[in-house]
Formats: C-alpha cells, sequence, structure tokens
C-alpha cells in the first residue's frame, strides 16, 4: 500500500493546525513522524484514519482518493491514536475477541497476535490490572488483528521498559519485512532511528525537513569516562573484539554500541571494578535534526 498525502490542511475553530502538509509512504518502509508538542502529530493520524475530517487537500492509496471508498481504506489500517480503547472490566483475552468479532478476524489469530506482543502470560487477567506497557501492547495487538497493510502508531513506546521496547522494535521491523507500511510518532528519537527508514519533522503544522536515515542500522556512539580507560578499554576490547573504540584524552569512545551490547559493556566495567564516573550518548542524527528545529523557532 502507498499512501500520499497531498497538500492537506486542517482548521479547527478558525485556527490553522496543518498546513499544506505533503508526504508519501511507501510499501515496506517505516516513516518516523517527530515534533514538538502541538506541532500537529496526532491531528495528522487521526486525518489519516477517518477520526477527523481533512479540511482541504488529498489522502490517496494507490492513487485513489480514500474517501471514494472508505470502508475498503480502513479495513487494510490498524491504528493505536492517543491512549488504546480498551475495556477494564474484561479480561485481555476478551478485549481483543470483541474487537476481532467487529473486524471478522477468526478467533484463532488471537493467541498469535498475543504472543506477537509477549502477552501470553497475563492475557486472561483483567484489563484493569494491567499496566500501563502491558495495556500499550494489548492496544497493539487490536491494531494487528486485522493483518493491516498500514500501522499507524502514536507513541507506541510510552510506559514500557527496556525488555518491552526492544520486544516492540523486533516487532515493528518484523512487520516491516512482511509487507507492512509503518507511520510511528515518538518523542524517542534513538528508537525511531533505529527502526525508521525516514522521519517527517512537523512544526507548527508545517513540515520542516525529512530526514532519510541511510545509516539505521549502525548503533549508537557512546562516551563513557571511567576511573581508569585504558583498562577499560582492555577489559572491553578482550571480551568484545567487535566493538569499535577509541581512547581519547579524557573518555573512552565506543563507536556503533547497538543496543543489546551495550549492557555488556556496562557488566564489564562492574566485573573488573572499573568505576563508571561519567556516560553520555553522542547526539543522534535525529536528534540533531530536533534540536536544530527548536533552535530555529
Amino acid at each position: 500500500m502507498k499512501i500520499e498525502c497531498n497538500n492537506i490542511s486542517k482548521v479547527y475553530k478558525e485556527k490553522e493546525i496543518l498546513k499544506n502538509v505533503s508526504f508519501s509512504l511507501a510499501e515496506n518502509q517505516i516513516i518516523g513522524l517527530i515534533g514538538p508538542n502541538g506541532a500537529g502529530k496526532t491531528t495528522l493520524m487521526k486525518l489519516m484514519t477517518g477520526l477527523s475530517k481533512i479540511s482541504s487537500g488529498s489522502l490517496l492509496v494507490d492513487k485513489q482518493n480514500v474517501y471514494n471508498d472508505f470502508p475498503n481504506y480502513i479495513q487494510k489500517v490498524g491504528a493505536v491514536i492517543e491512549t488504546p480503547m480498551l475495556y477494564d472490566y474484561l479480561n485481555g483475552f476478551d478485549c481483543l475477541n470483541y474487537f476481532a468479532k467487529i473486524r471478522g478476524v477468526k478467533k484463532e489469530y488471537i493467541s498469535y497476535v498475543v504472543q506477537l506482543v509477549g502477552l501470553t502470560q497475563v492475557i486472561h487477567q483483567r484489563v484493569k490490572t494491567y499496566s500501563l506497557g502491558m495495556k500499550q501492547r494489548l492496544g497493539i495487538a487490536q491494531a494487528l488483528l486485522n493483518k493491516p497493510e498500514l500501522l499507524i502508531l502514536d507513541e507506541p513506546f510510552n510506559g514500557l521498559d527496556p525488555l518491552a521496547v526492544k520486544d516492540l522494535r523486533d516487532l515493528l521491523l518484523s512487520l516491516k519485512n512482511s509487507g507492512t507500511t509503518i507511520f510511528i510518532s515518538s518523542h524517542t528519537l534513538n528508537e525511531l532511528e533505529l527502526i525508521c527508514d525516514s522521519a517527517i519533522l512537523l512544526q507548527d503544522g508545517e513540515i520542516q525537513n525529512i530526514v532519510m536515515l541511510a545509516n539505521k542500522e549502525k548503533g549508537i556512539t557512546i562516551q563513557l569516562k571511567t576511573s581508569n580507560n585504558v583498562l577499560a578499554r582492555e577489559v572491553i576490547q578482550l571480551e568484545l573484539p567487535n566493538l569499535n573504540l577509541r581512547l581519547a584524552t579524557d573518555y573512552l569512545e565506543c563507536l556503533d554500541v547497538s543496543p543489546n551490547t551495550l549492557p555488556e559493556v556496562l557488566t564489564l566495567l562492574t566485573k573488573n571494578q572499573i568505576d563508571l564516573i561519567e556516560f553520555k550518548e553522542v547526539q543522534s542524527i535525529l536528534q540533531t535534526a530536533f534540536d536544530e528545529l527548536i533552535g530555529e523557532k
């Protein structure tokens, strides 16, 4: 599914929330949407799911206006906008089963989706007992019930612990590889950079920049200041010979560290009684672009 937004504008109570927004979403891609609060991100996603009406412009799928056959279009879309719609008095499985019936999804598929999002152990507990992260996962499971060609997620990393964040990242990459187009907004820029093919920067309802992320397969770069940087380099290099290290005057720099490798690095320091004095991530492409956006305003 290829989606094109052409000069989309949204006016609400005489205020222009979105102004001539144009971009396209290609098949088998993950596209990020970033911007400060109030930039219009959620409004844009609501327009793309029919939760709000476009004031002007057009939304096309494969060159056809979606409003000419909206029911057919929305059947191919899965979304979590703002807070997932869940029923606290039901258990997780019954909640998904309710939505599955509405969408004509076979009951057998629910178990598969539950396994995908990692809720197998708690799916028969009442939703009101779920943590924020568990509710977030259940909302994503709901969005996946209809095997969407387009998946729209508004701040899906909210409330997730580091392990759940990794699981969601792996899930989104798997969905992309199976043909799903994913449009995702988040303030967690380092996570977006790891999975997105490109990112749209929105400010005051207008697209300010589109950042291509050709090098997203690389990890982050971190700087470590320890009680013994020379020993730290020797220890890390011995255990992780493929890690690219650079020793500077005051710190040890680890280049292209994957999120999975970072805990190993910190564990090695602790095991060898090397104190970690300072730790920081070198600014990412998206963080730099975001800071420039905010700075300009």
